[in-house]
């Protein structure tokens, strides 16, 4: 230890001197060119060595002591596992010994998924979604915005996705929630999504929205470096406080990898809105809705429903099928009369499609449960 007495003659007790190590381990492990199975890692050989070993362990694992024998560097990593955590250790072969292990870790991208896909929202986002920011034309970074949880058209805290969409001092919106990447190689499939917009924090009023206001649907072939918009909602098609099914995509067009996008913009009005998405989905089959104004023959209320759905007709009833976002069918009835009911008390709260079959014609309608 070091001791002053007085004003001078300083002491210095237990002065080591260690011997700096002769065999320097590597420094600035850098991992580039990620894939789902495949990465790249280089890094600064500080001995002027040429020879290496290094060892690949899922995050988490303890490495063995000793490594695999490489003269590579940089140094191709292959057989991974997709969307897995790994730690790479690397250390210099000074010929007479090894240095000590430097390790840098990374992570591999997950798969694209396959339809049919769908996310309810029961959990936010949902597994491989992530949100950013930035103007549409520059497309997100980063990892937050102002999208989040909550109920949807704000009946209670959970089950959908909402972003409050409007200008403030500091700023206006330019947030961003993203999907998982897709893989759409496998045929013609169709996306659908519920959507809902409110006064901010209201249970009771629609929407009023500002000129600049604006929520869309995007898509990106080319792993979000430029968007393409699918679907826009505003003031001049708002889904309103009762929700209401976006128009089915047909993502036919598209044959390879996709990922979508919900963007929400307002950059001027000081209008305040609460903007929700729910059963985001991609099927093989198209679910072919009727809007509620374009189905003649029969009416069916309320909708949202909370318990039981009331179905009437000008002709007999033959068929009632609800079928879950799966395709499962979770209701079958014949009623053969002109008027009906659906018993849905017992449904998990989400979006179901209400197959009616009157004079052996089919009519699909897409109905909300609470």
């Amino acid at each position: 230890g070091l001791s002053v007495w007085g004003t001078s003659n300083p002491h210095i007790d237990n002065l080591m001197v260690a011997e700096a190590p002769s065999c320097l381990a590597p420094s600035d492990l850098v991992v580039s060119s990620i894939t789902t199975t495949n990465a790249s890692v280089a890094w600064t050989a500080n001995n002027s060595e040429t020879a290496w070993e290094y060892q690949v362990v899922e995050t988490g694992v303890a490495p063995e002591d000793a490594g695999t024998a490489t003269a590579d560097n940089p140094l191709s990593l292959s057989s991974l596992t997709d969307n897995t955590a790994y730690d790479v250790y690397v250390r210099a072969n000074c010929g007479t010994d090894f240095s000590e292990w430097s390790m840098v870790t990374f992570a591999t991208l997950p798969a694209p998924i396959v339809p049919d896909y769908m996310n309810d929202f029961a959990i936010y986002p949902g597994d491989l979604w992530s949100e950013g920011e930035g103007a549409l034309a520059d497309g997100p970074s980063g990892t937050i915005s102002a999208w989040a949880e909550d109920g949807f058209a704000n009946d209670g805290f959970s089950g959908a996705a909402k972003v409050n969409v409007w200008y403030s001092f500091s700023g206006g919106n330019n947030d961003w929630l993203i999907s998982p990447v897709f893989d759409l190689s496998g045929g013609s499939y169709y996306l659908n999504l519920d959507a809902a917009a409110t006064e901010y924090a209201s249970s009771t009023l629609d929407a009023v929205w500002g000129s600049d206001d604006y929520t869309a649907l995007m898509i990106s072939e080319d792993a979000g470096q430029t968007w393409t918009e699918l679907y826009r909602w505003d003031a001049t098609n708002s889904p309103g406080l009762a929700g209401a099914a976006m128009p089915e995509v047909d993502l036919s067009v598209y044959t390879g990898l996709a990922t979508f996008a919900l963007y929400a913009e307002s950059f001027d009005s000081v209008e305040d809105i609460d903007f929700f998405v729910d059963n985001f989905s991609i099927g093989s089959t198209s679910l072919s809705l009727d809007d509620v104004s374009t189905v003649s023959n029969f009416i069916f209320f309320p909708n949202p429903v909370n318990n039981v759905l009331t179905i009437k007709a000008q002709a007999s009833i033959e068929n009632i099928t609800v079928y879950n976002m799966l395709g499962q069918a979770v209701f079958r009835s014949t009623p053969n009369t002109n008027d009906s009911t659906v018993d849905m008390s017992l449904l998990q709260s989400g979006a179901y499609f209400v197959q009616v079959s009157i004079n052996n014609t089919l009519k699909t309608v897409r109905v909300i449960k609470n």
